[in-house]
């Protein structure tokens, strides 16, 4: 069973995050799920991830990608407030410009068959 962000109360989802930071202040807490127009890819078991502030958009990507067992022919993109989001921009960047009140970045994800799919 995925537990919904809108489940907890934004002073649980901020203690939550700040216990995060306070054991791994490197990290970034963040929580994706899929688009509720995407038919063609797969929902996530997991929507929340404490994640490297060092890597990058198209690194999450492939992580996500495994999540999903996505194939090769398939794209997927990530949304951040509506707005596509660059693979090559660091995580950080985005945290630092998008992040919520609580201290999560909230990401949306698509799919679309690319490459010669169907």
């Amino acid at each position: 069973m995925v537990i919904n962000h809108k489940d907890k109360t934004i002073e649980e989802r901020l203690k939550e995050s700040e216990k995060v930071f306070e054991k791994y202040p490197d990290r970034l807490c963040i929580y994706i799920e899929k688009s509720e127009k995407c038919k063609i890819v797969n929902n996530l078991e997991k929507n929340k991830y404490i994640i490297p502030n060092t890597i990058s958009v198209a690194e999450f990507i492939v992580i996500i990608r495994k999540r999903i067992n996505i194939t090769s022919e398939q794209g997927i993109f990530f949304f951040v407030n509506n707005i596509t989001i660059s693979g090559n921009t660091l995580m950080l960047d985005i945290y630092n410009k998008h992040k919520a009140e609580d201290n999560f970045l909230y990401i949306t994800y698509s799919g679309e068959n690319c490459f010669g799919g169907k």
